[in-house]
């Protein structure tokens, strides 16, 4: 069952468990571009983030973390978001025409790309 919770510093607006944001008074859902959605307060444009509304609106609840074994400190979301177990600091991400990646770095210092799906497929055994 979808839940929805009015964003106090724009109570014009609410968003669901789902993600989606609506228009309290039209009841209409907004259209979300990527992880960004533009809305029109008092004649001026803000840039909404739904990743962060979903944190601090549901929390943890509306995603499953799993530790990430070959990345020592890291957590991986059921939703393709990875990041610092202990600051909870998301950890950038990037897209490549075969996917989103990741950076990550060897004790030695050597760099490598980590395909997030293949970190979401081993870390929820899919």
């Amino acid at each position: 069952m979808e839940i929805w919770k009015t964003i106090e510093e724009f109570p014009r607006y609410a968003i669901s468990s789902d993600g989606r944001v609506r228009n309290n008074k039209t009841r209409r859902i907004l259209k979300v571009r990527g992880n960004r959605l533009v809305i029109s307060e008092d004649g001026d444009k803000v840039v909404l983030y739904i990743d962060a509304l979903m944190d601090e609106y549901f929390g943890d609840e509306w995603e499953t973390w799993r530790d990430v074994t070959h990345a020592l400190g890291y957590e991986v979301s059921d939703r393709g978001r990875i990041r610092n177990r202990r600051t909870r600091r998301l950890k950038s991400t990037y897209t490549r025409s075969n996917g989103r990646e990741y950076v990550q770095f060897t004790d030695a210092g050597e760099r490598f790309e980590v395909a997030v799906s293949e970190v979401i497929a081993y870390a929820f055994r899919r």
